[in-house]
């Protein structure tokens, strides 16, 4: 999730659009992992490439590391 200019990653932010979401949704469809990052990865039409994003997360958990503003829930 990208976040607009100036609101700060946090637990508390994360519980709050957790909590929005599974208002709107089935309990079973809403993320159990949030994760901000800077920016996405887009093709040149503005899509954005989800390849990337893919392999980016395939490499961070093969080396054994966890994003570092990356918030869990169930």
């Amino acid at each position: 999730m990208v976040l607009k200019p100036g609101y700060q990653p946090s637990q508390e932010l994360a519980a709050q659009i957790h909590d929005h979401v599974q208002s709107l949704l089935m309990r079973h469809k809403a993320p159990r992992i949030i994760q901000f990052v800077p920016e996405l990865p887009k093709t040149i039409s503005g899509k954005i490439r989800r390849n990337v994003l893919r392999q980016e997360e395939e490499e961070r958990r093969g080396k054994g590391e966890s994003a570092q503003q990356e918030y869990f829930f169930r």
